[in-house]
């Protein structure tokens, strides 16, 4: 994905979103498509430049869907057990990056 989408798509993205995380991510998105510098985001919305530079990375890689959490976002499970299970899917469904001679050696 990238930021050459119009800039009303990102508006109205944000407008509608009710998570405040991820009207956080989506104002940093739409910030960044004005062409507001990380510094300046970060300064406006009070977060570090790390975290709008990994917004702005997710977003490039994966679209709209990093903004939010489809696991848990708009889905209501009956029971423990049936949100359990949803969890332990999208966990295994991700790849593990780390090494793990990294938690092994301090």
């Amino acid at each position: 994905m990238s930021f050459n989408l119009l800039i009303k798509e990102f508006e109205n993205r944000y407008k509608k979103e009710k998570n405040v995380r991820a009207k956080t991510r989506l104002h940093i998105l739409l910030l960044r498509r004005k062409n507001y510098s990380q510094e300046e985001i970060s300064s406006i919305i009070e977060v570090t430049q790390g975290t709008v530079s990994n917004v702005c990375r997710r977003f490039v890689k994966e679209g709209w869907k990093q903004t939010r959490n489809n696991v848990t976002g708009n889905i209501a499970y009956n029971s423990a057990e049936q949100l359990k299970k949803a969890l332990r899917k999208e966990w295994n469904r991700q790849k593990f990056k780390h090494k793990s001679i990294t938690y092994l050696c301090f």
